[in-house]
């Protein structure tokens, strides 16, 4: 299996696209992972890319997902995840909205998983402005229930990445001699990682709020397969058998 298949998630998914020159500050805490800048620095390509190995090392793997990897990908994957889901639970979150949206208008600070959620959910996103802000049992029930869809949903893409680490060994052998002693291109807010013994294997990563994210991106320039062979011309003899 081809290297980059570690880092996608789940087959035929593209990371969102978005703009370069907009600044960007990215949470320091994500669902409910704290950011350790200390333990798994991004300061440059070959640092953030050596903090992703260490995370594996570690079994941190939702630190993996939740901080070195792009953050645009993730959050497509979890939309993508949230619409395969079960609809039981789909429906389970959605039996509260007023509640949620008087959990995420009065409650900024504990709402961070309400947030992310609303970005799976675009019908949680009414304006809670006028929802009152009194207390409301149904509160501490809504928040239950959308802690636990966001963990299911966080814990989905973990399995899926764990997965594919345990069944390519070799895909993180080739990651881990990147990250040694791979060549390091950076042009802007990208960069790449280039395998010294198969140019075909290249580590992708983009610079957001000044940490470096390792992208779900393939090379599209190597050739991994030989050019179709030219079609003979329509008066050419057959060819001979050698």
């Amino acid at each position: 299996m081809r290297l980059l298949m570690i880092l996608t998630l789940t087959l035929g998914l593209v990371g969102m696209a978005r703009a370069q020159d907009e600044p960007r500050t990215l949470p320091t805490t994500r669902f409910g992972v704290s950011l350790l800048k200390e333990n798994y620095p991004q300061s440059n390509p070959k640092e953030a890319l050596e903090s992703v190995l260490r995370a594996i090392d570690r079994n941190r793997l939702e630190y993996l997902v939740a901080h070195l990897i792009d953050p645009d990908f993730v959050d497509q994957q979890l939309k993508t995840v949230a619409t395969a889901y079960p609809t039981e639970l789909r429906t389970a979150t959605l039996k509260a909205p007023i509640e949620i949206q008087r959990l995420i208008a009065s409650d900024a600070t504990e709402s961070d998983n309400l947030v992310e959620l609303v970005a799976i959910f675009p019908d949680l996103a009414t304006p809670a402005k006028k929802v009152a802000l009194a207390y409301n049992p149904a509160v501490k029930d809504a928040r239950l229930v959308l802690d636990r869809l966001r963990a299911l949903l966080f814990e989905k893409i973990i399995a899926d990445v764990k997965r594919k680490l345990v069944d390519d060994p070799e895909s993180l052998k080739t990651l881990r001699r990147i990250a040694r002693d791979g060549e390091v291109k950076t042009s802007g807010a990208k960069a790449s990682l280039v395998d010294p013994l198969n140019p075909s294997n290249v580590v992708y990563l983009k610079l957001i709020d000044n940490r470096w994210q390792m992208e779900n991106r393939r090379d599209q320039t190597a050739g991994d397969a030989a050019p179709a062979p030219k079609a003979a011309p329509a008066n050419a003899p057959p060819a001979q058998d050698q």
